[in-house]
C-alpha cells in the first residue's frame, strides 16, 4: 500500500486495519511505542493536545503486529522481525467494512459475563 503522507483519524485506522480503538491506542502508547520507536509517523504520538494521525505506512506496521502477535509471538519477537525490516515485505489488505459493531474488551467482556450467567449452576453436596 503506498503511503501518501495523508493521516487518517485513529477510528479510520482502526476500521482499515480491522482492531479496536483500543488496540490501536496501546500499540502506539503502550509496550509497543518502545519497541517501534522510530517506526511510527510522528502523527501517531503527537504534542499534547494535538489530534493523532495514523498514516498508511503506520496502519500497515499495526496489521503486521496484529497479524504476529496474534499467530502469538511475544512481542520481543515482532520487536526483532520489525527491526530487520520484514513489515516492508508484509503484504496486507485493509479490513471489509462490516456493519457489525466494532470488537471491543468491554463488549467481550459483557458477553462472556452473560454467558455464565446463563450457564446452570451446579452444586454437588460434598459427605
Amino acid at each position: 500500500m503506498s503511503d501518501t503522507g495523508a493521516d487518517l483519524s485513529t477510528a479510520e485506522a482502526a476500521k482499515l486495519t480491522g482492531i479496536s480503538l483500543a488496540t490501536l491506542h496501546d500499540l502506539t502508547s503502550g509496550q509497543f511505542s518502545r519497541y517501534c520507536e522510530g517506526q511510527f509517523s510522528m502523527g501517531v504520538r503527537p504534542g499534547s493536545g494535538q489530534a493523532r494521525g495514523v498514516t498508511e505506512s503506520d496502519a500497515a506496521l499495526l496489521a503486521f503486529i496484529c497479524e504476529h502477535t496474534g499467530l502469538g509471538l511475544p512481542h520481543g519477537r515482532v520487536e526483532e522481525r520489525i527491526r530487520a525490516g520484514e513489515p516492508a515485505e508484509f503484504s496486507w489488505s485493509p479490513a471489509e467494512p462490516t456493519d457489525a459493531p466494532e470488537p471491543s474488551p468491554q463488549n467481550e467482556d459483557r458477553q462472556a459475563h452473560a454467558a455464565a450467567r446463563q450457564a446452570p449452576l451446579v452444586i454437588t453436596a460434598q459427605r
